[in-house]
Protein backbone atom coordinates (compact mmCIF):
# COMPACT_ATOMS: atom_id res chain seq x y z
CA UNK A 1 0.00 0.00 0.00
CA UNK A 2 1.49 3.42 -0.43
CA UNK A 3 1.55 6.03 2.11
CA UNK A 4 -1.23 8.36 3.22
CA UNK A 5 -0.16 11.98 3.11
CA UNK A 6 -1.88 15.18 3.95
CA UNK A 7 -2.44 17.93 0.64
CA UNK A 8 -4.36 20.52 -0.26
CA UNK A 9 -6.42 20.56 -3.57
CA UNK A 10 -8.32 24.33 -4.41
CA UNK A 11 -6.67 25.52 -1.14
CA UNK A 12 -8.77 23.13 1.46
CA UNK A 13 -6.74 20.74 3.41
CA UNK A 14 -7.36 17.15 2.17
CA UNK A 15 -5.73 13.58 2.86
CA UNK A 16 -4.71 11.26 -0.43
CA UNK A 17 -2.96 7.82 -0.92
CA UNK A 18 0.02 8.39 -3.13
CA UNK A 19 -1.67 8.57 -6.62
CA UNK A 20 -5.05 8.30 -4.72
CA UNK A 21 -8.35 10.23 -4.84
CA UNK A 22 -8.09 13.29 -2.75
CA UNK A 23 -10.66 13.50 0.16
CA UNK A 24 -11.36 16.88 1.62
CA UNK A 25 -12.94 18.57 4.68
CA UNK A 26 -13.34 17.22 8.23
CA UNK A 27 -14.18 13.44 7.73
CA UNK A 28 -11.05 13.54 4.97
CA UNK A 29 -8.64 11.90 6.51
CA UNK A 30 -11.19 8.96 7.84
CA UNK A 31 -12.85 8.68 4.04
CA UNK A 32 -9.27 8.51 2.79
CA UNK A 33 -8.57 5.73 5.21
CA UNK A 34 -11.50 3.89 4.72
CA UNK A 35 -10.82 3.88 0.68
CA UNK A 36 -7.17 2.10 1.60
CA UNK A 37 -9.03 -0.73 3.66
CA UNK A 38 -11.18 -1.20 0.75
CA UNK A 39 -8.33 -0.59 -2.00
CA UNK A 40 -6.78 -3.37 0.45
CA UNK A 41 -9.82 -6.07 0.19
CA UNK A 42 -10.34 -5.19 -3.83
CA UNK A 43 -6.24 -6.35 -4.18
CA UNK A 44 -6.48 -9.45 -1.83
CA UNK A 45 -9.76 -10.40 -3.62
CA UNK A 46 -7.55 -10.45 -6.74
CA UNK A 47 -4.63 -12.44 -5.39
CA UNK A 48 -7.66 -15.20 -4.39
CA UNK A 49 -8.54 -15.34 -7.65
CA UNK A 50 -5.16 -16.03 -9.11
CA UNK A 51 -4.91 -18.78 -6.59
CA UNK A 52 -8.12 -20.25 -7.53
CA UNK A 53 -6.63 -20.17 -11.51
CA UNK A 54 -3.66 -21.76 -9.92
CA UNK A 55 -5.71 -24.62 -8.62
CA UNK A 56 -7.90 -24.91 -11.26
CA UNK A 57 -4.94 -25.54 -13.99
CA UNK A 58 -3.61 -28.27 -10.96
CA UNK A 59 -6.70 -30.28 -10.61
CA UNK A 60 -6.85 -29.88 -14.69
CA UNK A 61 -3.26 -31.19 -14.99
CA UNK A 62 -4.25 -33.85 -12.30
CA UNK A 63 -7.08 -35.16 -13.95
CA UNK A 64 -4.61 -35.40 -17.42
CA UNK A 65 -2.19 -37.42 -15.19
CA UNK A 66 -4.65 -39.96 -13.95
CA UNK A 67 -6.41 -40.43 -17.59
CA UNK A 68 -2.59 -41.31 -18.91
CA UNK A 69 -2.23 -43.74 -16.19
CA UNK A 70 -5.29 -45.39 -16.31
CA UNK A 71 -5.09 -45.32 -19.88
Amino acid sequence: MSRLRETEWKGIKGWQWDDGPIFVGEEGRQYAVECGKAIQVVEEWGKYAELCQEQAVAKARLRELKALQNG
